[in-house]
């Protein structure tokens, strides 16, 4: 497989994988209101211009789904825009941990990743994978339960800022949506048992 450009430029419509972690591997989150403080201020700053499909906070990393709307019309102005508001939501969230925890110096590794994803399968694949890093990690054993992952508010029919008729629609309807990450999640326990 040929190797991703994670710095890949922001285009108007179009599906991306963004993550990040701390610097240094440095936690982002330390309290359970630091992971809602980080989504409220992600909505603010890119709930304009993004749709979110998925995401996954962890102790040190987070993983977000996202396409970007058409609410741009020129392309190269979108990848500006967009980066902008990212680098706005990294500064007040950054503001806000470093003055709660007295940490100095740089919260984010810079710049954050962003891969493309052209391909239908792949989207599906890696929102199975955003679900499943808790378990990867040794944070959870279930991915079904992990607190800071959109995979309950894609599942319930509560509010959410999520897309989730975008999400499900993807997988062809929930029971499908369901049965994907169920079949991934079997497999992935497979492999570590061999």
């Amino acid at each position: 497989m040929p190797v991703r450009n994670i710095n890949t430029p922001i285009e108007s419509d179009r599906y991306y994988h963004i993550f990040n972690r701390g610097n240094g591997s440095l936690n982002l989150f330390y309290t359970p209101n630091n992971y809602q403080y980080f989504l409220n201020q992600y909505s603010k700053y890119l709930g304009p211009y993004c749709d979110t499909l998925a995401y996954c906070l962890l102790p040190n990393h987070f993983h977000l789904l996202i396409k970007t709307k058409r609410r741009i019309s020129d392309s190269n102005t979108v990848g500006k825009v967009v980066s902008e508001h990212f680098r706005r939501l990294f500064i007040t969230y950054s503001q806000a941990i470093k003055k709660q925890n007295g940490i100095k110096g740089s919260l984010f590794s810079r710049p954050f990743k962003r891969l493309l994803i052209e391909d239908e399968d792949y989207l599906k694949y890696v929102t199975f994978y955003i679900h499943h890093n808790p378990v990867k990690h040794g944070l959870s054993e279930q991915f079904l339960n992990y607190r800071f992952s959109s995979y309950q508010a894609l599942t319930s029919s509560l509010p959410t800022n999520l897309n989730r008729r975008l999400v499900l629609d993807l997988f062809g309807g929930k029971e499908n949506f369901l049965s994907f990450h169920n079949y991934y999640h079997e497999e992935k326990k497979a492999l570590m048992l061999e």
